[in-house]
């Protein structure tokens, strides 16, 4: 049983079918495939997995945990028996993460997956540049600085692009062709998680579309509780929430 750290793993709801990079099926079947080809040859020991996450720990594996660990299964890799995992949360204090990434890196893991974004990501990418990197999803890896290009990325770092910057500009139109009064827009926004090349492409598809965006930081349900009931009385156009 893992020592108390154990991640909530984003959801894939949203995401289009053909992601980039390490293409579907699931990530962790993909994640593992990669883990296998770094630890053949060394059957004399269990790898060791580093597994980062902003989110907080539960005790109970969340269903996005459980079917990552059902993954595994699928490919052999049993938790306890076949490979050993070394479990790091932020708790959603990214301040913590370069800190937590370093001391995965000091207990010399074989690889480390990155679960949340970018910053995850980085705080991974900074603490060691030798230790395999797999990310479990990257709104634009390379303006992200995470790795060199799509086609060649170089470095330690690898893993699935969501093409979160090209859907952000791509739903806001859809919403525009499917309701063409609207004029304002509600966009809730986590700044811990969420992703900000696709604020930046949702803020310029809104000015050519000629819509209004009103946006309002959330970081708890119950902030978010709040913005949308005082959207509600303001009498915006439908809302989105822009979030890992």
């Amino acid at each position: 049983m893992p020592h108390a750290r154990q991640p909530d793993l984003p959801k894939r709801a949203g995401v289009p079918p053909a992601t980039t990079w390490l293409v579907q099926p699931e990530w962790s079947l993909a994640c593992f495939g990669i883990v296998r080809q770094w630890t053949r040859g060394a059957a004399a020991k269990i790898p060791r997995l580093g597994y980062l996450v902003l989110a907080p720990l539960t005790e109970t594996p969340s269903p996005e945990r459980a079917a990552f660990l059902a993954g595994l299964r699928e490919l052999g890799w049993i938790e306890g028996k076949t490979i050993a995992i070394e479990y790091r949360s932020a708790n959603w204090n990214p301040e913590l993460l370069d800190d937590l990434g370093e001391e995965l890196a000091r207990t010399k893991v074989d690889i480390i997956v990155a679960v949340g974004g970018g910053p995850v990501v980085r705080a991974a990418k900074r603490a060691t540049s030798t230790i395999p990197i797999v990310m479990t999803g990257s709104a634009d890896p390379v303006a992200e600085g995470l790795v060199a290009s799509m086609a060649r990325p170089g470095g330690n770092v690898t893993g699935m692009s969501s093409m979160i910057r090209e859907l952000g500009s791509k739903r806001l139109e859809l919403l525009k062709e499917t309701v063409p009064r609207v004029a304002r827009l509600a966009v809730l926004l986590d700044p811990v998680t969420s992703y900000k090349l696709e604020l930046a492409a949702t803020q310029a598809a809104a000015r050519r579309l000629g819509v209004t965006l009103k946006i309002a930081d959330v970081g708890a349900p119950t902030t978010c509780c709040m913005c949308s009931l005082r959207s509600k009385r303001n009498g915006p156009t439908p809302s989105r929430c822009s979030s890992t």
